[in-house]
């Protein structure tokens, strides 16, 4: 497929992204002129392996959620199964590259707020996510963060018993090495608790571009997840989050998720205070922030797409 490709009533209009499972396209559909997301996946894949079909699953179990996109459409055709959602503009790994920095300790503690909002409402559905990393973080125009691509999404309460499934130690690490749980890399299986330490990690790394254990080398995938699982263990929250402004209560975030019960309910608001404790240091509302205001402008400026410019000078104005 290729730009100006019609997919039913949705004409190409880029290319966003590939991987195994298929390709997404910023499309507009033709009567409107509304601008999407669209996931098609290959033709060829068997049904009962359909990645969208599991993803469309998801997104109905979590629609009204806080952070959770809307699905606009979805359909089986010859050209393949496709998925149709909200356009969002960039990931939180897209950001954090750009030049200058645009993560203050401000902003990093803002998404950290609304990330445990996010969690939370996940969790409220009976699921856990088990993935999540910058690039999966994704923000709109307006400044909402959302959480994306659900593919490795499991339930964590048995929807037929609707008991919280047991602990088992022989799993493999599913998820990204650089942020998962250290019972993760032990081969725990995961739940509520694992989100929220993996939540910890990834804004360490907003806050300071690194984590103790990027750069490791090793000869094999296995070997190296091994190593990172060893650096992570032995590092204490207070060295990982030293040099953060207000570094100390994210390590107090990251030591309360570890400290978690397989099976316990996480105090999500114990949780979101460490968060308002930091921002009422600097005198910061965390409702009130605008995050990327100057990151949207410029990048309207630079594209010079006036659409897009129109809006965020609309909702700055």
């Amino acid at each position: 497929m290729k730009k100006g490709d019609l997919i039913e009533n949705y004409r190409i209009t880029g290319v966003l992204g590939k991987g195994s499972f298929g390709t997404v396209y910023e499309v507009k559909h033709v009567s409107t002129g509304e601008v999407f997301a669209l996931k098609l996946e290959a033709s060829n894949m068997q049904v009962e392996r359909s990645q969208l079909r599991n993803e469309k699953k998801v997104y109905s179990e979590l629609e009204g959620l806080y952070g959770i996109a809307d699905i606009h459409d979805f359909r089986e055709t010859q050209e393949g199964t496709f998925l149709v959602m909200k356009r969002l503009y960039k990931s939180l790994g897209e950001i954090s590259s750009y030049p200058p920095p645009v993560m203050t300790p401000s902003s990093v503690f803002i998404i950290g707020r609304r990330m445990v909002d996010i969690l939370e409402g996940i969790h409220s559905r009976g699921r856990i996510y088990r993935d999540l990393k910058p690039e999966n973080i994704m923000v709109d125009y307006r400044d909402q963060l959302y959480l994306i691509d659900f593919g490795m999404s499991k339930h964590y309460i048995d929807p037929a018993t609707k008991a919280h499934i047991k602990i088992s130690f022989d799993k493999k690490l599913s998820g990204t090495a650089r942020y998962v749980s250290i019972n993760m890399h032990k081969g725990i299986e995961q739940s509520r608790r694992d989100d929220l330490e993996s939540l910890g990690y990834v804004l360490v790394f907003l806050a300071k571009k690194t984590l103790p254990w990027i750069g490791i080398n090793a000869a094999t995938g296995k070997e190296k997840n091994f190593l990172i699982g060893k650096v992570k263990d032995e590092t204490d929250e207070a060295s990982l989050c030293r040099g953060i402004e207000g570094g100390k209560y994210l390590a107090r975030y990251i030591r309360y998720a570890k400290s978690l019960g397989f099976d316990e309910r996480p105090n999500y608001d114990f949780l979101r205070s460490l968060f308002d404790k930091m921002l009422r240091q600097r005198s910061l509302e965390y409702e009130s922030d605008w995050l990327f205001r100057d990151y949207f402008v410029e990048v309207g400026l630079q594209s010079g797409n006036e659409s897009f410019l129109d809006k965020i000078k609309n909702i700055f104005s």
